[in-house]
């Protein structure tokens, strides 16, 4: 697997307005935080704060969860020597965070670690006073169970049956070596597949949660790269976090401000992502995510049933699980945070906060885009390339492409018809000798009348350039290539399970994650 090229994400359609213009710092009414820049981040890490008591507690929950989940950091190990890094003063964390999904899930998964990877990495090139090391966020705590229960394989959908509850980090992976065993029979028999389908079958055993597992094929993965892994499901952590959760809930700031950014950003002609809710908490119970709603008894109503004070719900914190929003707040103030990389919808969420930080006193993160990357057989490669066309004309809309492939044929068309000009001077010249040699005027025109009538005929089928723009439009081959790779987002619509190259391969991506890229990839 290799980089064809890359171009600039924002020259795209795949970002929507809010985003676009918060990676552009387009900023006129201050609506954003300052455009995001590595010299930026490096500012913030001159102020950030975070305790030598935060630092060693951090440190020894996430060590302990390692333990648990019975991943064994040696001390030569890069991620045991960036959690350590963490009780230094000068190390932060850069984090990516996303639902976990069955086998890793859609191709923008891989694609968001990586970018993280490259995004560290290129600031501890160019900044060595300031420590930054690679945290992923599990959200093990998600309840939507029917979007992370199925993978696609060859245009094929596969699920996975399981009754177990709704958050999904702690289900059971009772059916999952089963379900591997049945896409295993429909996946190509080479070497890669191999490979993918020992390590999934290693990691997802019956007696694991589903967060063990992908914290354990991550760190397969990862470990080299120094990725630290963490669980927010974590009674330790939500205690840490609890002054904030309590301060949240009962001064309602994120409803607040939220709420007049989410107007601010719609007079200013841009469209939120969601509507900020009264109360962003969950209720974990018997493995079940109930919603937490404020009555007007100033009681809250879990599931629209049981009642619980204030003074009830934080006696038993490992029970609160924050929404979309309030898991910004609690990953805030858990680490030492300067950089969230994200998806193009996560930053507009995030976007929705910035005041939120502001009155509850936290430091707001860098907010960066993940790199994207659209991968291409080398067949399809080439068959763009015959078209006289780049893989980024590819993003353009069908009748755009049409158009471009029209003008190209249109000049050949052209330098046909001079060639044909060409021909009929030759044939003149040819005419012109034979007569001079004494051959008859007569026979010389009988016979050179078939070719010029064939020539004309040739002429006559080039100049018909109503049916060669027919032609382009109906192009199947052109329609087929901009279905399956670039009208809808591949990353989105293909699961990791159908590019197995990728579970080895994709540290050899180099994304240079300065400016946000989009890639096009060949295997």
């Amino acid at each position: 697997m290799k980089i064809i090229k890359s171009i600039d994400i924002c020259a795209t359609d795949y970002l929507s307005k809010t985003t676009k213009d918060y990676l552009l710092g387009v900023n006129n009414q201050n609506i954003f935080p300052p455009k995001p820049t590595l010299e930026l981040v490096y500012e913030n890490s001159l102020n950030r704060k975070f305790s030598k008591k935060q630092r060693i507690k951090l440190v020894e929950i996430l060590l302990r969860q390692y333990e648990n989940h019975k991943i064994n950091l040696n001390p030569n190990s890069q991620v045991y020597k960036n959690i350590k890094l963490l009780e230094k003063s000068k190390t932060f964390t850069f984090t990516s965070g996303q639902q976990i999904h069955i086998f890793l899930g859609p191709l923008f998964f891989l694609y968001k670690i990586k970018s993280l990877l490259s995004l560290t990495v290129n600031f501890n090139n160019k900044y060595s006073k300031t420590q930054a090391v690679p945290v992923f966020w599990m959200a093990t705590e998600d309840h939507d169970f029917e979007e992370i229960r199925k993978v696609k394989l060859y245009g094929k959908e596969y699920f996975w049956d399981s009754k177990q509850g709704d958050a999904v980090g702690r289900i059971l992976c009772k059916g999952l070596p089963e379900l591997i065993s049945t896409i295993e029979e429909r996946a190509d028999k080479n070497l890669h597949n191999k490979q993918m389908f020992s390590m999934l079958r290693k990691h997802y055993t019956p007696e694991k949660t589903l967060a063990e597992a992908t914290r354990a094929i991550l760190h397969e993965i990862f470990e080299t790269n120094g990725l630290i892994i963490i669980n927010p499901d974590d009674t330790e952590f939500k205690k840490i976090a609890l002054d904030s959760f309590e301060k949240e809930i009962t001064n309602d700031i994120i409803f607040t401000n939220a709420k007049l950014q989410h107007e601010t950003l719609k007079k200013n002609g841009y469209k939120p992502v969601l509507n900020p809710q009264k109360t962003n908490y969950f209720w974990l119970e018997n493995c079940k995510r109930l919603k937490i709603k404020e009555n007007q008894e100033d009681a809250f109503e879990i599931d629209g049933e049981k009642k619980l004070t204030l003074s009830e719900i934080i006696k038993t914190p490992e029970k609160l699980s924050p929404n979309v929003l309030s898991r910004a707040i609690y990953q805030e103030t858990i680490l030492p945070n300067l950089v969230y990389l994200a998806g193009s919808t996560e930053i507009d969420y995030w976007l929705l906060l910035k005041s939120t930080f502001e009155k509850m006193k936290l430091p707001y993160p860098v907010l960066f885009l993940r790199d994207s990357a659209i991968i291409l057989s080398e067949k399809t490669y080439s068959d763009i390339n015959k078209l006289k066309l780049e893989p980024e004309d590819m993003l353009k809309n069908i009748n755009e492409l049409s158009k471009i492939c029209s003008k190209e044929i249109y000049n050949s068309t052209l330098e046909l018809e001079e060639e044909i000009k060409n021909i009929y001077k030759k044939i003149e010249i040819i005419k012109s000798k034979m007569t001079d040699l004494g051959y008859e005027k007569a026979k010389i025109e009988q016979n050179i009348k078939g070719l010029e009538s064939a020539i004309s005929k040739i002429k006559n089928l080039i100049q018909n350039d109503e049916n060669i723009l027919k032609s382009v439009s109906s192009n199947n081959k052109l329609k087929k290539i901009k279905e399956r790779f670039f009208s809808s987002k591949q990353e989105r619509n293909d699961f990791a399970i159908e590019y197995p190259e990728l579970f080895e391969e994709i540290n050899l991506l180099d994304f240079n994650k300065i400016s946000t890229s989009m890639y096009f990839l060949s295997i």
